[in-house]
């Protein structure tokens, strides 16, 4: 498939503008979410480890998508439920377009890594 990067923001995009489906994840993260699903390390330990990731990135382009993952792992830990019910909420927001450009770029970005977070729980692509 041909695929279109951003140079500025390293966004992937297919032909006809919409973004890929690893367009806002990040490997390093993409494998502390790994070690969540192993359930070898407590969530508090990963966070940590997450957040110190984080910071590394400083304040570059994908920084907000990293935030996103710290995000995603305090929710996890107050309620084991939040990815699949937050991807079925934005996969409905993108359904219903009507959405600048940029808050599609966005929410497809952010529905990207609850996806990956649903594989590596589950072990399946979707719920």
């Amino acid at each position: 498939m041909l695929e279109f990067v951003n140079s500025k923001t390293g966004a992937r995009r297919v032909p006809g503008g919409g973004l890929d489906a690893t367009a806002g994840t990040i490997d390093v993260l993409n494998h502390i979410a790994l070690k969540y699903a192993a359930g070898t390390e407590k969530l508090s330990d990963l966070l940590a480890e997450a957040k110190k990731a984080v910071e590394e990135f400083g304040k570059d382009a994908q920084y907000k998508y990293a935030e996103y993952y710290i995000k995603v792992f305090n929710k996890l830990a107050e309620n084991e439920g939040y990815v699949a019910k937050e991807s079925a909420r934005l996969d409905n927001i993108i359904r219903k377009g009507g959405l600048a450009p940029s808050k599609l770029d966005e929410l497809q970005s952010k529905s990207n890594i609850l996806k990956h977070y649903i594989k590596v729980i589950t072990g399946k692509d979707e719920l």
